[in-house]
């Protein structure tokens, strides 16, 4: 364990196994926990691109011509842009898929609060991911504490939440525990894990670096077998972050985490 806001790396704890270059590319595929079922549809490259391209940030939009200082259409850029609060990004915080995992077998997984999985909840194409992980994680109250793998090993955290940092290469990860449910996750993803949800590395690009965090006030610890019932009591009144890991307290995690 290090001090609160401490970076520890955690040697010997990258993913024993490889995926290869062509889950890297596997860009859209889902998970389906009903049945252990996979979905690995591409998209529809046939379609028209113009219906699915996102509105620009308001920052980035046209202004009507007279209306900017050249007197003619321009994108607000640089100086333009209006002032950014300290602490305050204007990148959209994604809406995350969410899971509701059952207990199974020896792991009790969460039967209140969801797991959260946030598609490029970052920018892929940042320049140093993992800085920029630790940063936001810390900015909204969960210290980072480690950068590494993933245990390749089905195991869970009964005294803390988790959130993992996808800041270079790509996983497959089974939540749940044995034969539950399988996820694909790459540069730029976030996976939140509450209390109690089994996950194991099944396979990962050689490249994986993940950042780790957990929220203030929580110690993780590592469990492999079933909890006492005084344990598992323990784990199920843990309580609520204040905050989400990326989007602070306005964040999906603390309206979909407060309604379960």
């Amino acid at each position: 364990m290090t001090e609160c806001g401490k970076v520890q790396h955690r040697h010997g704890r990258t993913a024993s196994r490889s995926c290869g270059a062509a889950d890297a590319a596997t860009w859209y595929e889902l998970c389906v926990c009903a049945g252990n079922a996979r979905s690995t549809e591409e998209p529809d490259r046939t379609k028209n691109r113009r219906s699915t391209v996102m509105p620009r940030p308001f920052y980035l939009r046209r202004v009507p011509r007279g209306a900017g200082a050249e007197g003619d259409d321009h994108i607000r850029r640089g100086g333009t842009m209006p002032a950014r609060p300290p602490g305050v990004s204007y990148a959209p915080v994604p809406i995350p898929e969410t899971f509701m995992l059952p207990p199974n077998d020896w792991v009790p997984n969460n039967d209140r609060l969801p797991v959260l999985l946030y598609r490029s909840g970052l920018s892929p194409y940042e320049y140093d991911l993992a800085a920029r992980f630790e940063a936001t994680f810390a900015r909204y109250g969960w210290p980072p504490r480690w950068r590494d793998g993933i245990y390749d090993f089905h195991h869970f955290h009964s005294t803390a939440h988790e959130v993992l940092g996808i800041a270079q290469g790509a996983a497959t990860v089974e939540l749940g525990g044995p034969g539950a449910c399988e996820v694909y996750v790459k540069r730029g993803d976030v996976l939140v894990l509450s209390a109690g949800t089994g996950h194991c590395c099944i396979g990962a690009s050689q490249d994986l670096v993940v950042v780790g965090a957990y929220p203030v006030g929580q110690a993780w610890d590592i469990c492999r077998g079933p909890l006492s019932d005084a344990a598992l009591q323990v784990m199920r009144a843990l309580g609520v972050p204040d905050s989400d890991p990326l989007g602070g307290a306005q964040g999906p995690l603390t309206r979909l985490w407060r309604v379960a």
